[in-house]
Formats: structure tokens, C-alpha cells, sequence
């Protein structure tokens, strides 16, 4: 295709605004109110993104494109002759054309962003820098499910790129998740270029999202400002400041909406009470360590084949490579929550699976996984294998659950001579009649 062809449009999977407002009433009428962080990614919000990036304060992208200009032959190498390129989050692909200069012969680009006039509008430009390079543009938010466009020719490899860090906004359940659903994607052989924000001081890290100007403030206020816009909302935007703080125990920047006054909202005929200091989360970033993510990644088949870092250790860029694929396993958390309604139930978090492609399919079949990768309330899950959503929950398993749930099990008597009686500790209890 030469520049002069009319460009094809993208195609189009990414939320619509139903599916936006069911997204902002569920996250509202949590105990902790939140929003899903993909929502700050409007035209608006995209730009001021950009504005971010450029920020003194914001050293994350000025240290990845260093890594970039140093090391982008050697990542070139990495991802092979013949291949086609998925970048995930693709934003305006300006990292990306320092690894388009020198790849050998690529098949394909395919970038996904969930910002449709910015991803049109970078995907033009980059089918106007490379004429000979098949641009198929997918508007989508890559988390959830979506088709990926034929490539009209046999390729080599494929690899994903997903600069930025962005990886950290993942819960570490859910990067596993992730990172099975990229294997999917690749196949054996296939590989992972991704950006990786490391540990260091709080100092720095915090700097970096409440930066003197301002620009993330408004990034985060956006949010709202976009469901006032697109769903009817009736934020008052000057009753709500930005605030960002580091968690060291959990590794992670967590930005949030502060409600400066007792008040109420109003959206789709629902009235939302904040109290103040009542705070809305909105996005996290966690900071990795080299060796627990390489760990992480092996669990779903991936080796690390190459690790490129600035000399400070505040960024990383890493090449995985697929090495075995169908090899994860299903390991989970299980929580006891409490719902709005005062019913105890449970939440269990996937970590690992055994089979990516069969477990994102029952996510959309048999509501086995939801798109924030946790599952639904559970109510007395021990009493009935049909009253369970995970059907694959061995008795043990069960077992554990009510465990977890504080239900007390039988406590065998002791004789004298120090012999238990009645039903081992591991015994289900009799149900009451």
C-alpha cells in the first residue's frame, strides 16, 4: 500500500458507551469506589497523556527512549526477519518507529488503542513514513476480546510490543492473566518486547505522577469530565483534587479522586454519595523487580532472552520469548467480601491457568472470567457444584474455601490415653437438619 491509497478504517472493538456506563455504576457503588484507568484514554485524555510523557518530573518515557536509542538494533534482532509487530496501547507508535528503522522486512503492524481518532490519525501517519508496510489499525481495548486482522501473506514470527510500563497497571493476577493471553497471541517462538518501570525511591516515583504543572491532575479530573460529557453526569469537577501516593508494601503508585465535600452525584438516575476525603481510585502502577517478573513470565511458558536497563536501574525493557505453550496452570486467592446488601460471599482471583485460550472462552460463555479478571460473588459456594461458577473446584478446594471463610470445622475430641475421637479435623461436618 503507498501513501497515496485511501487509508482502509479500523476495525472497531472497543467499548461502547453502554458498556462504559455499566463499567461507571458498578465501580461507583463498590465499598471502595473506583473506575477502570482505560476510560482515561478519550481523545482529550489521550493528548494530555502525551503532554505527561514530555513532563521534567515524568522520567519514565525520556529513560525508555534513551534504552531505545542505545539498544534498538539488538531488540530488533530479538523479534526476527519477516515478522509481524502487535503493539498494544499504541498511542501515537513514537517508540515504535525507532524499532520500525530497523527491523528486517516486517510483515505487518498491528496497532490497538481503545482512542479511535488518535489511533486513525497515527496509523495514517505511519503508513505515510513506512508506504511499505501494512498498517492494520484495531481499535479495541486489548483486554477484553476482540478479532486481530488477517495478514494476507505467511509471516515468520509475531511479536507484541507494549512499551511504557503500562504492563503495571495489571493487579498481578491479572498481568499473569495478561501475559498467558499474549502467549496466545505470539505462539511458540513468538515474542514479548515490553517496557518495565523498576523499584526505587518514593521520592521519585511520586514526583513523577504529581508533577508541578498540573498535567496529571487534569489527566485523572478527565475522567470524570468524560462521563459528564458522554454518559450525562453532573460531577462538579472543582469539588474533586487528584491525589497520588507510592504503596511500598505493595510496590505500587496508586492514584485516586479525593471528594473535598460531603456530596452527591447524579448519573443514569442514580444518586451517588461521596463523603469527605471519600477517594475514588482510578489507576495503579506497579514498579517490578527483575527476578520476580521473570518468574512470573516462566510460569506462562516465557524465558527471558534479553533484559536492557539505563544505568540508574529505573527502567527496564525486556524481550520474552514463547518457549513452551498450553503448559499454565489454575492456581487461585480466595477473599471473603461482604456486598452492599449485607450477603457474605467470595471473590476468587486467577493467577495461572492451564490453558489460556480454553479459560478466556469461558470468560465469555459461562461468566468464568469477567473483565476485571476476578470473579463474581459466590454465595455458599461448599453447599452445590451448580451453585459454583468455577465448575473445575476440586473438594479440597471447596474445602479450602470454607476454610477461608472462617466456618469453623469439627474440633475432634481426645481421650485420656491422647487418641482422637469422632471425625478427623479434615472430615466435612454433617449438615444441620
Amino acid at each position: 500500500m503507498t501513501s497515496s491509497e485511501p487509508a482502509p478504517r479500523a476495525l472497531h472493538f472497543a467499548p461502547d458507551e453502554r458498556a462504559f456506563l455499566d463499567d461507571v455504576l458498578d465501580g461507583l457503588s463498590r465499598i471502595r469506589k473506583e473506575l477502570p484507568c482505560k476510560y482515561f484514554y478519550d481523545e482529550r485524555g489521550s493528548q494530555l497523556f502525551e503532554r505527561i510523557c514530555d513532563l521534567p518530573e515524568y522520567y519514565l518515557t525520556r529513560t525508555e527512549l534513551a534504552i531505545m536509542d542505545r539498544y534498538v538494533a539488538e531488540m530488533a534482532v530479538c523479534v526476527g526477519r519477516n515478522a509481524v509487530l502487535i503493539e498494544y496501547g499504541s498511542g501515537t507508535s513514537r517508540k515504535t518507529r525507532l524499532l520500525l528503522d530497523h527491523l528486517d522486512d516486517p510483515a505487518a503492524y498491528v496497532p490497538i488503542d481503545i482512542s479511535y481518532d488518535h489511533l486513525l490519525r497515527a496509523a495514517q501517519s505511519l503508513r505515510e513514513a513506512y508506504p511499505q508496510l501494512a498498517v492494520h489499525p484495531v481499535c479495541a481495548d486489548y483486554t477484553s476480546d476482540f478479532e486481530f486482522p488477517a495478514i494476507a501473506h505467511a509471516v515468520d514470527t509475531k511479536a507484541v510490543y507494549f512499551p511504557g510500563s503500562t504492563i503495571g497497571n495489571f493487579e498481578p493476577a491479572a498481568m499473569k492473566l495478561f501475559l498467558a493471553h499474549v502467549a496466545d497471541v505470539v505462539g511458540p517462538g513468538g515474542g514479548f518486547l515490553v517496557g518495565l518501570d523498576l523499584q526505587k525511591e518514593a521520592a521519585v516515583i511520586e514526583a513523577a505522577y504529581n508533577d508541578a504543572a498540573g498535567v496529571t491532575a487534569r489527566f485523572n479530573l478527565n475522567l470524570l469530565h468524560r462521563i459528564n460529557e458522554e454518559l450525562g453526569g453532573n460531577f462538579d469537577l472543582s469539588a474533586f483534587a487528584h491525589r497520588a501516593i507510592y504503596d511500598a508494601d505493595a510496590g505500587r503508585i496508586e492514584m485516586h479522586l479525593v471528594s473535598l465535600k460531603e456530596q452527591r452525584v447524579r448519573l443514569n438516575g442514580s444518586a451517588i454519595p461521596f463523603r469527605e476525603g471519600e477517594t475514588i481510585f482510578t489507576e495503579s502502577s506497579y514498579k517490578y523487580d527483575l527476578r520476580a517478573f521473570e518468574h512470573d513470565a516462566g510460569d506462562c511458558g516465557f524465558r527471558v532472552e534479553k533484559v536492557w536497563t539505563d544505568e540508574r536501574k529505573y527502567f527496564a525493557v525486556v524481550y520474552l520469548r514463547l518457549i513452551e505453550a498450553g503448559l499454565f496452570f489454575l492456581d487461585l486467592d480466595v477473599f471473603e467480601i461482604v456486598r452492599g446488601d449485607g450477603e457474605v460471599g467470595f471473590v476468587a482471583v486467577v493467577h495461572q491457568q492451564h490453558d489460556s485460550e480454553t479459560l478466556f472462552r469461558r470468560g465469555r460463555n459461562r461468566t468464568y472470567l469477567l473483565r476485571s479478571f476476578y470473579l463474581p460473588v459466590i454465595s455458599r459456594p461448599w453447599r452445590s457444584r451448580r451453585q459454583c461458577a468455577l465448575r473445575e473446584f476440586s473438594f479440597r478446594r471447596r474445602k479450602t474455601l470454607r476454610h477461608e471463610r472462617g466456618c469453623s470445622q469439627r474440633t475432634p475430641k481426645v481421650s485420656r490415653n491422647g487418641r482422637k475421637q469422632g471425625p478427623p479435623t479434615e472430615q466435612r461436618p454433617k449438615r444441620r437438619r
